[in-house]
């Protein structure tokens, strides 16, 4: 029944989106567009639009490797690389299979660190917990961390946080760890998400950027912060962080919703420099409702800092 609902939330958005381009079109032109003919052809385009963006949310996440340019990198910090998933929406729709695809891309991405920023599940962990073990199992040497995104407070964050710490991930909520390179140190943080502020039942606190470097070194350099919105990266820039990792837009996740992104939020999707500060938005290794994928692809994304000089030479 979830799979058919969704479904036609994808497939009546598609006839929608032909319906009003046939009314927009009519506006300007004196050939009659309202026939049975016309609506059959808006009826064919929703059923290939909607079966290519299935296809494309169900064979999973491709690997995106971006390189992030930080001035002063320290030499042992360069060339680090961390693997990003966000919005993987564990649930209804996306079970065994996917989650093995989601994982197997990631261990072949080779990662130092493993983050997850947000929004992993639509569930209760009795029931899905044990679908996450292929996280568990996906090598990172220098450690693996995990920040609630909203989903997880509509669902009850503080079960699903303890759960990350059984997967052996450090849930950063409002907090930070120090992590060694070397002779070299990186500090990686980490926030709530605002959705506490409308749950207030939830015991898991909101972002607090404050509370998150509280007892934190001034020297430490680069500073990375995860965020599950990207709408704390003005507060983020502030604060002193070089690399914001975040998710939550999907990037818009399917056509015309890609556009709608764009008009929401800042930054939608992909790497953005605001003021001294790199955010880098994840359009999500899964997907919410629809099973749908169009214009805007699942990726686990793999984000290697390198010295604008080592930048520069390419």
């Amino acid at each position: 029944m979830q799979w058919l609902a969704f479904g036609s939330m994808g497939f009546l958005s598609f006839l929608w989106m032909g319906t009003l381009l046939r009314d927009l079109i009519s506006l300007f032109m004196r050939a009659p567009l309202h026939t049975p003919e016309v609506r059959g052809w808006i009826f064919a385009f929703a059923a290939v639009a909607y079966a290519v963006g299935m296809v494309n949310a169900l064979r999973g996440p491709r690997l995106r490797q971006v390189e992030v340019a930080i001035m002063g990198l320290p030499q042992e910090v360069d060339g680090l690389r961390i693997v990003q998933l966000s919005d993987l929406h564990v649930g209804p729709t996306i079970r065994e299979r996917m989650i093995q695809r989601m994982a197997a891309k990631a261990r072949e991405a080779k990662p130092d660190l493993l983050v997850i920023t947000g929004d992993a599940v639509d569930g209760t962990v009795p029931e899905l917990s044990r679908l996450l073990k292929p996280l568990s199992e996906i090598p990172a040497p220098r450690g693996k961390f995990y920040v609630p995104g909203n989903h997880e407070y509509y669902w009850g964050a503080a079960p699903w946080v303890e759960y990350f710490g059984k997967l052996g991930f450090h849930t950063l909520l409002n907090s930070h760890e120090i992590i060694r390179c070397g002779n070299s140190q990186l500090l990686i943080a980490g926030v709530g998400d605002p959705a506490a502020r409308r749950v207030q039942s939830q015991k898991v606190e909101g972002p607090n950027l404050e509370k998150a470097l509280r007892g934190a070194p001034d020297d430490i350099w680069p500073r990375v912060l995860l965020a599950h919105h990207p709408g704390i990266a003005p507060e983020a820039e502030k604060a002193g962080f070089q690399l914001q990792l975040s998710g939550h837009t999907h990037g818009g996740q399917f056509f015309p919703w890609t556009l709608v992104a764009y008009w929401v939020h800042r930054i939608p999707h992909g790497l953005r420099l605001v003021g001294g500060l790199w955010v880098y938005v994840s359009r999500g290794t899964g997907y919410w409702g629809p099973p749908v994928r169009l214009g805007s692809p699942s990726e686990v994304s793999l984000l290697i800092l390198r010295s604008q000089a080592k930048i520069a030479l390419k």
